[in-house]
């Protein structure tokens, strides 16, 4: 009969999906791991810039509160740096 699918074709297609799904396993172990590189990096940021304010605060004679240019917590209370940030 024609059109039938054999159990040989759905094992083969079964492979092409399994390695496809293994590519975008391997794809979201990249991005995680860029996420977090990139999230250290905004925490150093962040951590220049409180040096940056410490400087400024120290010149002015330490008298002075300085503002601080870190951009604070979201309103909604999240601890999200990443949402935080932007």
């Amino acid at each position: 009969m024609a059109g039938q699918l054999t159990e040989t074709e759905i094992n083969i297609r079964k492979q092409i999906l399994s390695a496809e799904l293994e590519k975008q396993k391997s794809a979201l172990s990249k991005l995680e791991e860029q996420r977090t590189n990139i999230t250290a990096q905004m925490y150093a940021t962040n951590g220049a810039i409180q040096q940056c304010d410490l400087f400024i605060q120290q010149l002015n004679g330490g008298d002075e509160d300085v503002t601080s240019s870190i951009p604070s917590e979201p309103e909604d209370g999240s601890n999200n740096i990443v949402t935080a940030m932007s």
